[in-house]
């Protein structure tokens, strides 16, 4: 009896049922095909592509992206959106608008800019030496006249047999100078690997090589300096602003 009473139950509810629940939403094809039509078009090979108003509403500036996007690409390391990010950040703390917050961001700037003369000066020796060396190294190994130059200047080891006219070719030189050359290609090569093995390791177990612990220590700076705003945005923008900038 229960059983056949319940059917009849929930038969009797459903007109009361009907007038409290909404009407479903059908959204076909028609009603999505002005929308489809207004802003995107079908191409020869019967792929979607963008319109003319389309075109018109992308982002250009990173300063028309959504908060959202611009998140995304800050956390991703991008410096252009970490800088709108700390600029909207001043803004929400200053309480200013897009335009007026040049003036602070050029303060910030400067101030997380000062010292790169110093922290950049292993750079700066670094670069000298490598395109020093990749400069003389052929010269040094392959041409008579530099090699002879350079042996009699700094090496002094003993002509070939014959005299430097038996070296009729660069092979030729660079076997008489490979004797003294080999050290020191040698030693460089040995050297720059061995950094290179270090810091791989150093990154292993969290340790900062230079650029990071210099990189840290700016971030920080410059995050004490300006403590009304956000930390990390502060740190982020700092990481990953151009020293020449």
């Amino acid at each position: 009896a229960a059983m056949q009473f319940l059917p009849r139950l929930l038969t009797g509810l459903r007109p009361g049922l009907k007038r409290f629940s909404p009407a479903p939403t059908v959204v076909t094809t028609k009603t999505m095909v002005p929308f489809v039509r207004a802003f995107s078009i079908v191409g020869k090979e019967g792929f979607r592509e963008p319109t003319l108003e389309e075109a018109k509403l992308s982002a250009r500036k990173f300063r028309e992206l959504s908060n959202d996007a611009i998140g995304v690409l800050a956390v991703s390391g991008h410096y252009g959106a970490r800088k709108e990010r700390l600029r909207r950040e001043i803004m929400r703390a200053d309480g200013c608008t897009w335009a007026e917050t040049q003036v602070k961001l050029e303060d910030i700037n400067r101030f997380n800019d000062q010292y790169a003369w110093l922290v950049t000066i292993p750079y700066r020796v670094a670069v000298g030496l490598g395109i020093f060396a990749a400069a003389t190294a052929l010269p040094l190994v392959f041409d008579i006249n530099t090699a002879a130059w350079f042996n009699e200047t700094f090496v002094h080891e003993d002509l070939p047999e014959g005299g430097l006219e038996s070296l009729t070719s660069v092979w030729k030189v660079g076997n008489w100078t490979w004797g003294w050359m080999e050290p020191y290609l040698g030693t460089a090569s040995f050297i720059l690997l061995s950094l290179q093995f270090a810091r791989v390791n150093m990154v292993k177990i969290s340790w900062k090589p230079y650029t990071e612990t210099v990189l840290s220590w700016r971030a920080d700076r410059l995050a004490a300096q300006f403590p009304q705003y956000e930390r990390q945005i502060v740190r982020d923008f700092s990481k990953s602003d151009p020293w020449h900038e």
